[in-house]
């Protein structure tokens, strides 16, 4: 098809549809959800200190909701995709290191963008408060 080679000299998009078609497909995907366990097992522990049981327990015991947005989350041990807007991802202090709780993807990401920082985050509040004061919307 003129695309650059991935493996077996198929580009991405027929190597794909090739692996699909092969025999042994539910062995390979049980292998590679295998890999993925343990590797996001060896991250954790490694990032946060944490274990599975550990971040088990954390996520039982906010009951499978985001400690931010209080939105339905999922384990990350319990989807296959690696960034999904609804997996549990671990929060923590990026000072002390200590872990905050578990966060949907979109809320961790946005205490990101505003540095951890109660002030700007305040600032965005009164920005926003602000506007929505001044302007009327259809309801």
């Amino acid at each position: 098809c003129g695309r650059d080679a991935i493996a077996r000299g198929l580009c991405q998009k027929h190597w794909h549809k090739w692996r699909r078609n092969q025999p042994d497909r539910p062995e390979f995907l049980r292998k590679q959800r295998e890999r993925n366990q343990k590797s996001r097992d060896r991250h954790i522990r490694s990032r946060y200190g944490i274990s599975r049981d550990d971040y088990d327990a954390l996520f039982a015991a906010q009951h499978g909701r985001c400690k931010c947005c209080s939105r339905e989350i999922k384990s990350m041990f319990d989807i296959p995709a690696p960034v999904r807007d609804d997996k549990a991802v671990v929060d923590h202090c990026h000072v002390s290191g200590k872990i905050r709780g578990l966060l949907c993807n979109n809320c961790n990401a946005g205490l990101g963008m505003f540095n951890d920082s109660i002030d700007k985050l305040d600032q965005a509040i009164r920005y926003l408060t602000e506007f929505y004061a001044t302007n009327e919307f259809p309801r």
